[in-house]
């Protein structure tokens, strides 16, 4: 996912090794590694939520051509 330079595929996957991390038995690196997947999971939002944001830009017409400018 990072060599083809998407960024939320590369979360996504960054994610899901966290969380299989998160579930393996080594309490020495627990709070760091939930830390990372926190981060991770809020990154995600960001991009989700920006990406939501520029489709509803897209999709908003004006009401008249001058309006466009």
């Amino acid at each position: 996912a990072a060599s083809s330079g998407d960024h939320l595929a590369a979360l996504v996957a960054l994610r899901d090794t966290l969380a299989t991390a998160l579930d393996g038995d080594n309490p020495n690196v627990y709070a760091q590694t939930a830390a990372q997947y926190r981060a991770t999971l809020n990154e995600i939002a960001e991009i989700i939520k920006a990406q939501a944001v520029e489709d509803e830009d897209a999709n908003v017409s004006p009401d008249t051509p001058d309006e466009a400018y």
